[in-house]
């Protein structure tokens, strides 16, 4: 199964992917199977934040 992302495409004509895998609060020892897990899926854009809250 493809699993299909949405995208916009930037000013600079790069695409980027609108769904992302944020790991704010996943502990340490979770975060490598998480993004692991998250990859295989599709997930393409990740971030995390650490000591404060995401900004959107």
């Amino acid at each position: 199964m493809t699993t299909v992302i949405p995208a916009v495409t930037l000013n600079n004509g790069v695409q980027m992917p609108q769904i992302g895998f944020g790991v704010f609060q996943v502990p340490n020892e979770e975060t490598t199977t998480a993004v692991a897990a998250a990859l295989k899926a599709g997930y393409r854009r990740g971030r995390r934040t650490e000591g404060r809250l995401p900004q959107y």
